[in-house]
């Protein structure tokens, strides 16, 4: 390395007189997108198994999907349902949402 007229590079002044034998390596900062992302991470952290296969749902049903004809009849029965006829809602309609949670229970959904 030369180290004269405050240049500390490796021979690249013309006027220097120790020459290098093989041309000066520059460090190399160049990083590979899975480097970067892998720098960006963090340490990687090991994946969750796979949910377990409910026997009860072998379809893997979301609750929003799951039980559609009883759904149904018990958003019917409280969108039909007023309390004008003396009766609430609640009372009127508990046969309805009963039928549901047993049918939602069956698939193994906790409601």
């Amino acid at each position: 390395m030369c180290v004269s007229r405050q240049h500390f590079h490796p021979c690249l002044e013309p006027r220097c007189s120790k020459r290098c034998a093989s041309p000066p390596s520059s460090p190399s900062f160049e990083l590979k997108d899975a480097q970067v992302v892998a720098l960006w991470k963090g340490p990687e952290s090991p994946s969750p198994p796979p949910p377990a296969a409910n026997p009860l749902n072998p379809q893997g049903l979301k609750p929003c999907c799951a039980c559609p004809e009883t759904k149904a009849a018990r958003d019917e029965c409280f969108l039909n349902s007023g309390s004008s006829e003396g009766v609430d809602a609640d009372e009127k309609c508990k046969s309805m949402v009963q039928a549901h949670i047993a049918c939602m229970r069956s698939y193994g959904f906790n409601i």
